[in-house]
């Protein structure tokens, strides 16, 4: 059994949290706020019948978003203009939530049916669902008669 020790070097953080924490101020205070880009997380799974990928993407409406397949990819857009400025009287000490476009591209597999795809944003996330080509799928065992 390996046992997770604490070395602070070798921290789960993120880089950008690490050099936040050094500096006392945020990378983006170093680059500009307007280079500071966010993607969007992502989780893919393979079940039996389908692949999954759902995009955590708050603060979105569903008309923000763009899908297509070129070149045997599935690339996801978005883009939303910032409705949230700072005003004059208005400086952010950090500013996380803020990105206001993004592309993500995945590689379809063979077994994914590029026709079939659908894509669903329920509370936040875009649920996007890449059903298998009828050969693809795993049938179970079946007996064969002989005649």
């Amino acid at each position: 059994m390996i046992k997770n020790s604490v070395n602070p070097m070798l921290s789960p953080k993120p880089v950008t949290s690490l050099i936040d924490a050094f500096f006392n101020r945020g990378i983006h205070e170093f680059i500009g706020g307007d280079f500071y880009f966010h993607q969007p997380a992502v989780n893919i799974a393979e079940l039996e019948d389908r692949f999954q990928i759902d995009l955590a993407a708050p603060g979105l409406v569903k008309s923000d978003f763009q899908l297509k397949v070129e070149d045997k990819h599935l690339i996801v857009s978005a883009e939303k203009q910032n409705s949230s400025e700072p005003t004059e009287n208005e400086k952010f000490s950090r500013r996380e939530f803020n990105y206001s476009r993004f592309t993500r591209s995945f590689q379809l597999p063979e077994a994914a049916d590029q026709d079939q795809i659908s894509a669903q944003y329920i509370n936040g996330v875009l649920k996007i669902t890449l059903p298998k080509k009828e050969a693809a799928i795993a049938k179970g065992p079946r007996t064969i008669e002989i005649v």
